[in-house]
């Protein structure tokens, strides 16, 4: 019974490929742990994407994304490019020339600040995709 279940479940399954990739997490700068921390996100889809219709969420926290308060830009997303992440009071950008995508949560913590020790980590939309 259950190999027949399985086998039905295999043949009307489907892949499921993700659009936005977390690439990479700074977690614990070295000079200063409040005003630092960033996400970079990656789209891989061939579409661009309004990453503000997406949550961020930490393993004790969930925040709404969207454009920083500093600087006005754009929440989109083009195919094949890259995106940081920030708190709202971050310090990062005046010392990076990172040119992609920049947006922030709505908070001055990335989820609930980003444990040095260990945590996790994702991005969704409201269907969890």
């Amino acid at each position: 019974m259950y190999k027949k279940i399985l086998m039905l479940f295999l043949l009307f399954s489907t892949q499921v490929y993700a659009d936005l990739i977390i690439n990479e997490v700074m977690y614990d700068p070295h000079d200063d742990e409040d005003h630092k921390e960033w996400i970079e996100i990656y789209n891989n889809a061939t579409f661009p994407i309004d990453i503000s219709l997406y949550n961020f969420s930490d393993s004790q926290s969930t925040d709404a994304i969207k454009t920083c308060q500093s600087f006005l830009g754009t929440t989109i997303i083009n195919p094949n490019e890259y995106a940081l992440l920030t708190d709202q009071d971050t310090a990062f950008y005046n010392t990076t020339s990172f040119n992609g995508t920049k947006v922030c949560v709505d908070d001055i913590t990335l989820g609930n600040g980003l444990s040095n020790s260990g945590d996790s980590v994702s991005i969704s939309n409201s269907t969890f995709n």
